[in-house]
């Protein structure tokens, strides 16, 4: 019996991309970075009292700094490692293209993300046509988390309740949620609490993340429309009736999170709780507000029939 040994990866199999990753996240190490212990394709150094970010998908490679000197150094070490069966290439600027993305850094103070490079060879592949571009500028905050977690109770068969979620940065969503509770609850104050506590990983997650990048959140405000919630949340089990009482413990790590001052939670009339729209069938109006909000059009462009209005600027 013959027995062939295979000494690198297969391209395409799923080891493969664990493999390239431990080599490559060794190799950074080696070379002096340490990587972001809440995003393991993130690492960071310091260079000439300057941090050093690069940011990595597969073969597509992210790297910022403020001298230019110092970028070149990096990609030929990466050549030097990398290169020897097809060069690395970089492009320089303030256009770059990640992961079918193109990040445009043309105006300061602003980030444009598109994809219109990656779609248009779509569009070519199946032959189909547009005839007008259309755009839409989304500028961020400042240092600013804000969600928007609502609950709708009992609405599924089996009575359990549905939690729906919105983090914004600035206009429009940055991320959502949609999802079924895994407890019955009695109440719809049960409903929110435990929505919040399906939503508090990621709140919790994206702060941390953002201040090990150096970017430090000066405001992390959760908005819900229940009041009854609310006091519950910040006030633990001061404000608890006899039904409140029969929750489990870890739905009051919350509390522990607004004591600590890593979360706000302020109420959010229900006409504008951006969740309602992860969370049951909206129609009219509310729909065609939120649907806005959440795409970041600062303009609604969709008439009552939910027909595209394009809109020159």
């Amino acid at each position: 019996m013959d027995v062939v040994v295979i000494l690198r990866a297969i391209y395409g199999m799923l080891q493969a991309s664990l493999l390239w990753y431990q080599n490559l996240r060794a190799s950074l190490e080696e070379y002096g970075f340490v990587f972001n212990v809440y995003d393991p394709c993130i690492a960071n150094m310091t260079v000439n009292k300057k941090q050093l970010t690069i940011r990595f998908h597969d073969d597509d490679v992210l790297a910022s700094h403020m001298e230019q000197r110092v970028l070149e150094d990096f990609f030929t070490w990466i050549n030097e490692g990398y290169g020897g069966l097809k060069e690395v290439t970089c492009t320089r600027g303030r256009v770059h293209t990640y992961l079918g993305m193109t990040l445009d850094y043309s105006k300061k103070g602003k980030l444009k993300i598109r994809m219109d490079d990656y779609v248009q060879r779509m569009l070519d592949e199946f032959s189909v046509k547009f005839k007008e571009d259309d755009k839409q500028e989304t500028p961020a905050g400042n240092n600013l988390l804000e969600w928007y977690v609502d609950a709708s109770f009992a609405v599924h068969p089996d009575f359990k309740s549905h939690t729906g979620g919105v983090i914004t940065m600035g206009v429009g969503a940055m991320q959502a949620m949609s999802k079924k509770q895994k407890l019955n609850s009695r109440s719809s104050t049960h409903a929110e609490l435990i929505g919040v506590d399906d939503a508090i990983t990621q709140v919790l997650w994206t702060r941390m993340f953002m201040e090990e990048q150096g970017y430090p959140i000066e405001k992390n405000i959760l908005y819900q429309d229940n009041m009854s919630s609310i006091l519950l949340k910040k006030n633990e089990r001061s404000s608890a009736g006899k039904q409140s009482r029969a929750l489990n413990i870890r739905y009051f790590f919350v509390t522990d999170q607004v004591e600590k001052g890593n979360l706000t939670i302020k109420r959010m009339p229900t006409d504008d709780m951006w969740g309602d729209y992860m969370t049951k069938p909206l129609q009219g109006e509310k729909f065609r507000k939120f649907r806005a909000l959440i795409q970041g059009d600062q303009e609604d462009r969709y008439n009552r029939l939910g027909l595209y209005i394009h809109v020159t600027y």
